[in-house]
């Protein structure tokens, strides 16, 4: 499993999708937010909410690529019918 940091130095450092190597990265709670649009407070209430599945490594919060794909898929199968 990878655990994508662009900088050693800096666990603030937000990735991009390009970043993204495969489906086992790890991504932490900004690079989730990033791709799905919305804040970090609430990719965190998802978390919370186990809507999102998480890993924790000690005190850190990190997702993987492909729990994120399953959430977004989750939320299209279950959007109301407009029609």
């Amino acid at each position: 499993m990878t655990v994508l940091n662009k900088d050693e130095n800096t666990s603030n450092q937000v990735l991009t999708p390009d970043d993204i190597v495969d489906s086992d990265t790890l991504l932490n709670a900004p690079a989730v937010a990033k791709l799905l649009s919305i804040s970090r407070a609430q990719i965190y209430e998802l978390v919370y909410q186990r809507k999102i599945r998480s890993v924790r490594i000690g005190r850190l919060v990190r997702f993987r690529k492909q729990d994120v794909d399953a959430y977004i898929q989750y939320c299209l199968d279950h959007v109301p019918n407009w029609d």
